[in-house]
């Protein structure tokens, strides 16, 4: 159905990540920083929606999810994660999705994200 970029630094996240969403028949492909996606979201690759957890914010902080979203505003950027997080951050995300989630719970997230589209 639809192309994710997975952002996840733990690579056993990202892969059980990855093996949700081809279940519920979604493309993905995997990157452990913000500069990766970056980088992949501003070449000729497409998209349908960057999937990301909070854990990403420690090295790189909340100024490469803005820039993603400012270079690709058409593409929603969805955040798993088990903290609270800021007003400005989820305006930034767009979709919060609290930890811990089911698979069925994530694919139809982000079955509805791409609906929406």
């Amino acid at each position: 159905m639809g192309r994710v970029l997975v952002v996840e630094r733990e690579g056993d996240v990202a892969f059980g990540l990855s093996l949700m969403l081809a279940v519920g028949n979604h493309g993905t492909r995997r990157v452990s920083t913000g500069v990766e996606a970056l980088s992949l979201l501003t070449s000729r690759r497409h998209f349908d929606l960057v999937i990301t957890s909070s854990n990403i914010l420690q090295g790189e902080g909340i100024e490469l999810l803005r820039e993603l979203k400012k270079r690709k505003p058409n593409v929603p950027i969805m955040m798993i994660t088990s903290d609270d997080i800021s007003p400005e951050l989820e305006d930034t995300v767009g979709v919060v999705i609290q930890e811990p989630t089911s698979m069925t719970d994530l694919v139809e997230s982000v079955n509805f994200q791409l609906k929406k589209r």
